[in-house]
């Protein structure tokens, strides 16, 4: 996945900035500046930050099953968010798998039914602080 694909299927990341993309096949992160998501306090808006780990999530899913050769529709289905400092730099988000025992069956689960549920944490940075953590439970549907 490149920032293009995510620019093409997320419209709203392109206005937030997302510029930088890095996986490993167990976590995803992604980035943005302060910039163009700032509020009027001067620290990042709750939208962006929320908007950024949940991205990151979506991501986080998408890429693991495209490392299966599998091409799936994602969405969040259940989501919650804790905001634990302002965010005053450069948005950094990123994403696990909350149970990695999880993987198997819902690997096993995409394979038999075609679709599936998965749960992700995202913890956000920024100057080396955190800042906000999003946990999300994402559904994935076979294309």
């Amino acid at each position: 996945m490149t920032i293009k694909d995510i620019y093409d299927k997320i419209l709203p990341a392109a206005s937030m900035g997302i510029k930088a993309l890095t996986y490993d096949g167990k976590e995803l992160t992604v980035s943005a500046p302060l910039e163009p998501n700032l509020n009027d306090k001067g620290t990042a808006f709750a939208g962006s930050i929320y908007s950024s780990l949940v991205l990151s999530g979506w991501a986080l899913v998408t890429m693991l099953l495209r490392d299966r050769n599998i091409d799936v529709d994602v969405v969040i289905a259940t989501s919650s968010m804790d905001y634990v400092a302002p965010v005053a730099g450069d948005l950094c988000a990123t994403a696990t798998v909350v149970d990695e025992s999880d993987l198997e069956p819902f690997y096993t689960r995409i394979d038999i039914k075609g679709r599936g549920k998965l749960t992700i944490t995202s913890g956000l940075v920024s100057n080396g602080t955190k800042c906000a953590v999003f946990t999300g439970t994402y559904f994935a549907r076979v294309l």
